[in-house]
């Protein structure tokens, strides 16, 4: 495998996120372009990869929403946004693609993804628990990030997924900041084994590549 030797999380010596409740967002403005998914906020527009059930060619250009099933909420000036393919249930999902932005004032995007894995590591057990880095980073241009988590606390299953950091400058001093992430849920599994995960170990650097060559956060025309 081509990723790097797997991270040890040390939550204590990390920020942590505390989990905020959310509220339904409406529709968001979810659309398809140039082969790429477009995500359409107050200021900024995030552009990535597709879904990887979804074809682009198939899917043409336009609104994709009624081919997905999603949640889109809105908390505290952090938009989160949760797509899974049709028919797939908040509670019964095996595969699903997420998009999380928020806007901050301070604080290095490194400094952010340590905050991110203190809040993902609070979730997973210990032992059940690794993160993997797919390449190396080249200042705010941050390699995608894996997580493995083999068992949750609350058991709300297991998952495992790459995902991709970026900001952009905002008016009056201020960061956009995004993470792009797929998700693959299943058995419980040992992230220490990939034949254990719950998706084959090709599928998941194919993926950290498209993150790393396609994803974009910049301010809206």
């Amino acid at each position: 495998m081509s990723f790097t030797k797997p991270l040890l999380l040390v939550a204590a010596a990390l920020l942590l996120i505390a989990p905020a409740r959310a509220q339904d967002a409406g529709e968001p403005a979810l659309s398809a372009a140039d082969g790429k998914l477009v995500l359409d906020v107050p200021e900024q527009r995030l552009a990535m990869p597709m879904p990887d059930w979804l074809n682009a060619g198939d899917v043409g250009s336009g609104d994709i929403k009624p081919l997905v099933d999603l949640s889109y909420s809105v908390e505290n000036g952090q938009i989160r946004l949760d797509i899974r393919p049709k028919g797939e249930t908040e509670a019964d999902w095996k595969i699903a693609y997420g998009a999380h932005l928020q806007e901050q004032t301070s604080g290095t995007l490194v400094g952010f993804r340590r905050s991110v894995m203190a809040g993902y590591g609070q979730s997973c057990q210990p032992n059940a628990m690794a993160f993997f880095q797919f390449g190396r980073d080249d200042g705010d241009n941050l390699a995608p990030l894996g997580f493995a988590c083999g068992a949750f606390f609350d058991g709300s299953g297991r998952s495992f997924w790459p995902w991709r950091d970026r900001r952009d400058e905002l008016p009056q001093k201020r960061q956009g900041r995004c993470r792009v992430l797929p998700d693959w849920r299943g058995p419980a599994f040992d992230p220490s084994k990939p034949a254990s995960w719950p998706v084959a170990t090709n599928v998941v650097e194919e993926r950290s590549r498209q993150l790393q060559a396609e994803v974009s956060l910049t301010l809206a025309d």
